[in-house]
């Protein structure tokens, strides 16, 4: 313990030192006064002491509650052992501290009677409206605290409403009637121990409470030195007033301490106890209501105890509750999003949530009521939101701000038709007809649009862009493009005549004649380009004229006709039948002849081959060339008779066997020309 002392006092001591360095508070102690007793008695009596009495037990106290800026509270404690260094200091009542040196701890001295005296400072730059919490350190580790405030406050002084004692052994727990609050022991019930409680109407009391201290009459005390404390109450003030229960004699005399005052000798005096942080926190929760707080004086022995033992109470102004009250007449503090610009998501506008709070300086957050409420559907204009807010003193803040729901979309183009690739009709390109885009908006819904060219308008030949667009009712456009391309990719159509067979004239063949034309649908009539021209000569056989035609654009129309040039001949001549009944001798000679007819009578030169090639089972076998046992004869080749104007062919059969053998002609004009002939 002396270890203790001693570095306490070592810790008290630096910090007097530090503080004679500091000059200039903004707020702080004032240099220690010779304020008297007796201006410490009057100081008491601010809080509801009686001077007329002396206190028992550390103390301290202020001349008054409640300050205006700039003044200096003067400061009086007693109770405490002579010649003692005592900490004094002022702290927020949350307990921070606030930038600077105005709440650091000083250094004070109790005189020879325990008593000591002091002063602050309010600074000016100090936070307004919120109470300041007093506390005075002793060496020995004994405290005390009180509240007071530089607010605009009052004093409220409460008479007793309710008291009464219950017993922790005894055939009567609690007697209702009985209004006797005393607490420990007495007579021959040393092993009982009371408990008491008070009860008070705050039904009156407005504002907000800063602090409390409960004064009650000590006519009858006796005992040894101990210290009476204050705490919470669980047990409802019905069943507390009522009842009858060792569960309500404990929770009178645990929980949370309100405050204590130690006595050192409980003879007939004035007990006074100043509530603590918590206590003052419980009174302002049951502001407007019934309050209860517990006593309990423990470790007494026989005719240890306070306030007397009797069948009734002392009177409703033996015991009171002297309650400091701070009015509040600041609104909350509303703080809105400012003017909000929401995009309409429908017809109907837009679902608009927002976030507006209210801060109050003495309830901190408080709810805030706004019309239209977060979450509502805004139409599209600018609206007014109203919001309200309210303290626990019934101040009303007021805020509004607006909300802007408009339409800034354009609309959505959609089913745009692909690049469209059209053939052209005319040198004038082509009418082009096409599906029209639709267009939906999210306020109004379907929309028009329009496309330049038209559907249904002629293009020129090339790629035209199309624009289409579309505005909504508030004048937001959207524009969507697609390519329409006219081409040319169809061919001329040509006229040919028809397949054509002549006569040949000469053994050249013959002369042939013919009109061919082109026509295409962009560049009119053409002129083809044939294979063999018209009034050329086309020999014998069938010729193939191919014919074509360029547009301007590349694209080729092609068509073709044949020309067949055959002689005309009167068929074979007798001895050989056309009919196949001519039978001849094997080893003999048949001259085989013919004669042309027609325009072909006058060739004297046509080249006429002759084949042969026997027939088994109907089946022509393979052909040879025929024989001549005449020395006129070349190969297989006809003679032309000049005195008869036939062709002729002696054929030799020595080389042949019997049978049915077929003959055949060949004028070189593509035409086969048979005949069969036996042989026995």
């Amino acid at each position: 313990m002396t270890t203790h002392i001693n570095h306490l006092m070592k810790s008290i001591t630096a910090a007097l030192t530090a503080l004679l360095l500091v000059t200039g508070v903004a707020c702080g102690p004032q240099a220690e006064s010779t304020v008297t007793f007796e201006r410490r008695v009057q100081a008491l009596g601010a809080l509801g002491g009686d001077p007329s009495v002396p206190a028992y037990g550390p103390m301290v106290g202020t001349d008054r509650t409640a300050y205006q800026s700039g003044d200096a509270p003067s400061i009086s404690g007693a109770g405490y052992n002579p010649g003692e260094p005592l900490l004094v200091q002022v702290k927020h009542e949350g307990g921070e501290l606030e930038e600077g040196v105005g709440h650091e701890p000083w250094i004070v001295t109790a005189d020879q009677d325990g008593n000591f005296s002091t002063s602050w400072y309010v600074n000016p730059n100090d936070s307004m409206e919120h109470p300041f919490l007093l506390s005075v350190t002793s060496v020995a580790g004994q405290q005390a605290d009180m509240l007071f405030t530089n607010a605009a406050s009052t004093t409220v002084t409460l008479n007793l409403y309710d008291s009464g004692w219950y017993a922790s052994n005894y055939s009567t727990v609690h007697d209702p009637w009985n209004k006797n609050y005393v607490v420990g022991t007495a007579g021959s019930y040393s092993t009982t121990v009371m408990r008491n409680y008070f009860v008070f109407d705050l039904s009156r009391v407005t504002g907000r409470i800063t602090g409390a201290t409960l004064r009650a009459s000590n006519p009858y005390g006796s005992g040894s030195s101990r210290t009476y404390t204050l705490y919470d109450v669980v047990t409802s003030v019905s069943e507390l007033m009522n009842g009858s229960s060792l569960g309500t004699w404990a929770d009178l005399g645990t929980g949370t301490a309100y405050g204590s005052q130690f006595v050192s000798t409980p003879t007939a005096s004035t007990i006074s106890v100043n509530f603590n942080s918590a206590g003052v926190a419980a009174l302002r929760a049951k502001t407007g209501q019934l309050f209860a707080v517990g006593g309990d004086y423990p470790n007494s022995t026989n005719y240890n105890f306070l306030f007397g033992w009797s069948s009734g109470g002392y009177g409703s102004t033996a015991v009171q509750l002297i309650l400091q009250v701070t009015y509040d007449t600041t609104p909350p503090v509303i703080t809105t999003p400012g003017e909000l610009f929401i995009e309409a998501t429908s017809p109907a506008g837009a679902n608009v949530t927002y976030t507006v709070t209210a801060v109050d300086d003495f309830d901190g957050p408080v709810p805030v009521s706004c019309t239209p409420a977060s979450g509502s559907v805004f139409p599209l204009d600018t609206a007014n939101v109203s919001c309200s807010a309210q303290d626990g003193s019934g101040n009303t803040a007021d805020a509004q701000f607006r909300v802007t729901v408009q339409d800034t979309t354009a609309p959505v183009i959609s089913n745009l038709p692909a690049g469209l690739l059209v053939e052209a009709t005319s040198a004038a390109g082509a009418t082009v007809s096409y599906a029209l885009p639709t267009a939906e908006d999210l306020v109004d819904g379907s929309v028009e649009v329009l496309c330049t060219p038209a559907s249904g308008e002629r293009f020129a030949f090339g790629d035209t862009t199309v624009s289409c667009t579309s505005t909504d009712s508030r004048g937001n456009s959207a524009t969507a493009q697609f390519n329409v391309s006219v081409v040319d990719t169809t061919p001329p159509a040509l006229s040919v005549p028809a397949n054509m067979s002549l006569t040949a004239t000469s053994v050249d063949g013959a002369v042939a004649s013919y009109t061919a034309s082109a026509s295409d649908s962009i560049d009119g009539a053409l002129t083809p380009t044939c294979t063999k021209a018209s009034s050329s000569l086309f020999a014998p056989g069938t010729t193939t004229v191919s014919c074509s035609a360029t547009d301007a654009h590349g694209n080729v129309g092609t068509a073709s006709f044949t020309v067949s040039v055959t002689f005309d001949w009167s068929d074979l001549l007798t001895p050989v039948n056309v009919d196949g009944s001519s039978i001849f001798k094997l080893n003999s000679t048949v001259p085989v002849k013919f004669r042309l007819t027609g325009a072909s009578a006058n060739i004297t030169n046509a080249v006429a081959l002759l084949y042969v090639a026997k027939l088994s089972d109907n089946v022509i076998g393979t052909e040879l060339q025929a024989e001549s046992n005449v020395a006129a004869d070349s190969g297989n080749t006809f003679r032309h008779s000049s005195g008869d104007s036939v062709y002729i062919f002696n054929l030799s059969t020595k080389d042949l066997s019997t049978g049915t053998w077929q003959l055949r002609v060949d004028l070189g004009d593509g035409v086969s020309h048979t005949a069969l002939i036996s042989l026995r």
